[in-house]
This record gives C-alpha cells, sequence and structure tokens, in this order.
C-alpha cells in the first residue's frame, strides 16, 4: 500500500470518527433540551399547584397539621391559666397587636391573665400563613390582611360541653384542600366534599370590657358538626372557616 492509498484512509476514518463525535454532541444537547423542558414543566405545575388553583393533597395535609397544633396550644395555654392560674372564663386577654384580630380585655389589668404572654397563658399569635389562604374569598378580596388574622369569639357549638356559648378559635378563607383534610381527620366528611355553611345567628369577638362570659345567638348547626372540636364549615364572606374550641361550657 503506498503513502497516498494510507493518506486517504486516515482522513476517511478521522472523517468518520469526527461526524461519529458530532452525532454524539447533537444527542446530548438534544437530551439537555429535553431535561430542561421536561424541568420547566415541573416546575410551572408546582407554582400552579401552590397558587389560587389550590395545593395538592400532601400539601394540605402538612398545612392542616400545622393549624391543628397552632390551635391546640392556644387550647391548652387556656385551659393551664384557668386550672393552675385561676384566670376566670370571662378574665382572659386574647390581645397580640396585629397579629390577631381581638382587642384587650380591659378587665385583664397584669399581664398574668393575658392569653399571648410570657407571664400569662404563653402561647404565641400568629398570622395565618399567606399560602394557606384562599385569595378568591370576598374576605381576602377586601383585606388581605384581615384574612391572615385569626379570630377569638363566642359561638355555642352543639354537644361540645353544655349547651352554654363557646370560646373558639377563628380562622377564616383557607384553601378548601386544607379544610378537606381537616374534616376528612376528624371523621366529619370525606375528602373533597365542601363544608356546609353551618354558622347560624350571630357570633362575637370575645373582647371588650368583660364582667361575664358574654352571650350570644349564634350556633353551629348539629349535622354533621355536633360533638366535634375541630372541623371547617362554609361561609359567604369568607368561603371557608377552621373552628376550634378552645373553651367547652
Amino acid at each position: 500500500m503506498n503513502t497516498t492509498t494510507k493518506t486517504h484512509q486516515h482522513r476517511a476514518l478521522f472523517a468518520q470518527k469526527a461526524t461519529s463525535a458530532a452525532g454524539n454532541v447533537l444527542f446530548l444537547i438534544l437530551i439537555a433540551v429535553a431535561l430542561f423542558a421536561a424541568l420547566s414543566y415541573a416546575v410551572t405545575q408546582s407554582s400552579r399547584s401552590s397558587g389560587d388553583g389550590g395545593l395538592d393533597k400532601d400539601k394540605a395535609k402538612l398545612a392542616a397539621s400545622d393549624l391543628l397544633q397552632y390551635a391546640v396550644s392556644i387550647e391548652q395555654a387556656v385551659n393551664r391559666m384557668q386550672v393552675v392560674g385561676r384566670v376566670p372564663e370571662h378574665g382572659l386577654d386574647f390581645s397580640a397587636g396585629s397579629n390577631i384580630k381581638n382587642t384587650a380585655n380591659t378587665a385583664c389589668t397584669t399581664n398574668y391573665c393575658k392569653v399571648f404572654h410570657p407571664d400569662g397563658g404563653g402561647a404565641v399569635a400568629r398570622l395565618t400563613d399567606e399560602k394557606y389562604l384562599d385569595t378568591t374569598s370576598p374576605m381576602y378580596i377586601s383585606s388581605p390582611s384581615n384574612a391572615r388574622m385569626p379570630e377569638v369569639r363566642v359561638v355555642s357549638v352543639p354537644q361540645v360541653g353544655s349547651e352554654a356559648d363557646d370560646l373558639i378559635l377563628f380562622i377564616p378563607s383557607l384553601k378548601a384542600e386544607i379544610c378537606y383534610i381537616i374534616n376528612e381527620k376528624m371523621g366529619i366528611l370525606p375528602y373533597g366534599t365542601t363544608p356546609p355553611q353551618d354558622i347560624y345567628g350571630d357570633t362575637d369577638l370575645y373582647q371588650g370590657n368583660l364582667t361575664a362570659f358574654p352571650s350570644v345567638t349564634g350556633q353551629i348547626d348539629p349535622a354533621p358538626m355536633a360533638g366535634k372540636r375541630s372541623f371547617c364549615i362554609g361561609h359567604t364572606n369568607t368561603n371557608t372557616i377552621f373552628i376550634h374550641v378552645l373553651m367547652a361550657r
């Protein structure tokens, strides 16, 4: 084989390898483009699931657990203040600045009877996480800051304690999926069932100059919430309300 022939063969082999390498590079580029597209889609879907479209079930479970734990922490503080501190049922103060809707109970004149003070109940007041809120509710549309404020109210919850009015934590405008989880967890309604609008009459904020426990006309309809201390209901102004009994009377 002469030198000219060998040179042609080397060139042909080099060209073949170069073509093969170029093909491999193009293949890797196409894979990278496909992976980027898949990642972009996943991020978009995740963003949509955490927006006004609602929460996926796993995130809703975490949110529901967080809210239930928060409610129980306040209930425990109230119970401790009554049992250990002998604070009367009308003597509690739930004021906590802009972290809760309630203003002061002027009958409470020391930190000892303040639920959210270290020298009192030691509970921590906090705004509802923005991610938990239903931004389509009339309350949120009117005032997002008000929608984030929990409230402590007085209302009668049937078959919890006596027929007397009860003290409740009231958290409005939650995403529907969170309420689905809460009602499912409490054995009230299957997941995906819209909470009924079960609150009638007036409820009052627990605040003012209280010389006795407030008396109201508001009550929760007996079915299906009767005997439950934690549940979600529907409402025209807030779409949903999470209620937890802090003090059964």
